[in-house]
């Protein structure tokens, strides 16, 4: 693996083990975080390409839209989902003003450098 590939690995690890961390600090139980790291995960994925700092009301409704249409999944799920959806996109757009990711919406200790997370999403 290459060391670029490896920093953005490493960056991307730092981001959702701080994204789970603030969660936690937020009231969601350390049983369910992991749940809704993996909904703002499955958004990331569902836009590939599109920087989560650049993703639109528009662009959560159509992922929570296509959750609900998906087997299986049901409305307690969707709304779990839109949760984590407001809680990435306001920690996204928190860290691009203050350029660190500080906030409510992620641990001011985590101490990455926010433009190695934008490189990953």
């Amino acid at each position: 693996m290459s060391e670029k590939v490896q920093n953005q690995a490493t960056a991307a690890q730092r981001f959702w083990d701080a994204f789970k961390a603030c969660l936690e600090e937020n009231r969601i139980r350390p049983d369910r975080s992991s749940f809704y790291v993996k909904w703002a995960q499955a958004f990331v994925d569902f836009l590939l390409g599109k920087k989560l700092r650049d993703r639109s009301r528009e662009d959560i409704e159509s992922f929570l839209e296509d959750l609900r249409n998906r087997p299986g999944i049901e409305e307690w799920q969707v709304r779990q989902a839109e949760h984590s959806m407001k809680a990435v996109k306001n920690a996204a757009l928190r860290s691009g003003v203050t350029k660190k990711v500080s906030c409510c919406y992620l641990p001011r200790y985590s101490g990455y450098r926010v433009k190695d997370i934008y490189r990953v999403y």
